[in-house]
């Protein structure tokens, strides 16, 4: 059960120091199935994800394993089938799209509220006669 995590917020946990053997093993397959994947934790969610290691050091959660850690063998079973190792990256560009579109979207939507306010504002403003710059009208047929 794969899924794209918000990572608007982004607070992984990687384990580390002493662990408990589930997390540990858990660990291991992840690592002996791609040396560049780790697990994490997202904090805010408690779901266990597949974490790509990025050359540059950043750590990207590119696979939801969901809120109970799977055993070693259905952890397997899960990449083999997915191809994390082939797709990591591909996955990791694909979640890091969908969060510019998301925040492009949202600047958008800020923009719009931005002249929205801005609008009622200046209309408050010409009611009350208070506008920097008033409006004069020309009555229609006088030249």
């Amino acid at each position: 059960m794969s899924s794209v995590l918000d990572l608007s917020v982004q607070q992984l946990w990687t384990p580390q120091g002493f662990i408990g053997p589930e997390v540990r093993e858990a660990r291991q397959a992840i690592e002996d199935y791609d040396p560049n994947l780790s697990l994490g934790r997202h904090e805010k969610t408690g779901d266990w994800v597949v974490i790509l290691k990025r050359p540059t050091g950043e750590e990207v959660p590119i696979f939801g394993l969901g809120a109970v850690l799977p055993s070693r063998e259905a952890i397997t079973e899960k990449l083999y089938k997915s191809d994390v190792r082939r797709h990591g990256g591909k996955i990791a560009e694909a979640i890091e799209r969908a969060n510019e579109q998301r925040r492009r979207d949202l600047e958008r939507k800020a923009d719009d509220a931005t002249g929205e306010a801005a609008e009622g504002f200046e209309w408050a403003a010409r009611k009350d006669g208070t506008h920097p710059s008033p409006r004069i009208f020309v009555p229609g047929g006088s030249s």
